[in-house]
């Protein structure tokens, strides 16, 4: 029997009618392209939180693998430690073999320095 061309001409013919936009193909959204609803507040809560929880950071300290994922005593703010740990990111990456060059993205910004308090205000350069 010779389907192929039957089944062929049934699905162009179907396809026509029922193919879905490209515009619903791309939606939604991919989960974790964007932070959900109020997350960056939650994140921030977090962070705050645990900077009232020093001593205890201090006391799992010696069993953490990643020490730059402490909260530290030299830790005064919650922008404090997210620079910190993207600092440490930005090594780790490039450390890494094959990484591109990341000095374009490692510069920080001067508003957002400015706004930690481990930053001088004259220099615009975020403490190490």
């Amino acid at each position: 029997m010779r389907l192929t061309p039957l089944l062929s001409a049934l699905a162009i013919a179907g396809l026509g009618a029922s193919a879905p936009a490209a515009s619903e193909w791309l939606a939604p959204a991919a989960p974790g392209l964007s932070y959900p609803d109020g997350e960056a507040d939650r994140q921030w809560a977090f962070l705050t939180y645990d900077l009232t929880q020093k001593a205890r950071f201090a006391a799992f300290a010696p069993e953490t693998f990643r020490a730059e994922a402490l909260v530290t005593a030299a830790d005064r703010d919650p922008l404090d430690v997210l620079l910190r740990r993207t600092a440490a990111l930005l090594a780790d990456l490039r450390a890494q073999s094959g990484c591109r060059d990341l000095d374009a993205d490692a510069s920080p910004s001067p508003t957002l320095c400015l706004t930690s308090k481990n930053c001088s205000s004259s220099s615009a350069k975020c403490a190490a």
